[in-house]
């Protein structure tokens, strides 16, 4: 999972940095505490963004719809109101030895996903991603196909 903050810049250009850090500590404690419950590894967070690991596909999802739902009722003006893109991605990555950052194609797509592709409030997977949990999957999901480093990848779209 990559996580996304949305409108970074025009946030710092109208409140200034020192609010916008604040807004990135609360994004920070709400993911933090959505991974802890569905068994992830929050790896890193680096600037507005979260890389975050989950061994199965499902518990990654539960936690991307949490981290939503939880950033949408955050009691907070419209200019102080947290939203995220986020992507989800599998497959074979490398976690360097001290657990600190990651590596790999999986991780690459799901940072195209959820820094360039997902709106606010989005949730956006791979295809891989979206068949590993077809059964149990209740959210509404719009196929959809990107263009990641030149080559067409099958996705899956929705909104919490």
């Amino acid at each position: 999972m990559v996580l996304d903050m949305a409108q970074f810049t025009r946030s710092v250009q109208v409140h200034g940095v020192l609010h916008f850090l604040a807004r990135i500590g609360r994004m920070r404690r709400i993911v933090a505490g959505a991974v802890a419950v569905h068994g992830g590894l929050a790896v890193k967070f680096d600037a507005d963004n979260a890389f975050v690991l989950f061994d199965r596909a499902a518990d990654a999802l539960a936690a991307a719809v949490a981290i939503n739902h939880a950033c949408a009722s955050a009691e907070c003006h419209d200019d102080d109101a947290i939203r995220v893109g986020i992507g989800l991605a599998r497959g074979r990555l490398l976690l360097v030895e001290d657990g600190t950052d990651l590596y790999g194609d999986c991780v690459n797509v799901a940072a195209k996903l959820g820094e360039d592709f997902a709106g606010p409030g989005e949730i956006l997977m791979t295809g891989e991603v979206r068949d590993e949990i077809a059964s149990g999957c209740a959210l509404d999901l719009v196929e959809t196909e990107f263009e990641i480093a030149a080559r067409a990848v099958r996705g899956f779209r929705t909104a919490c």
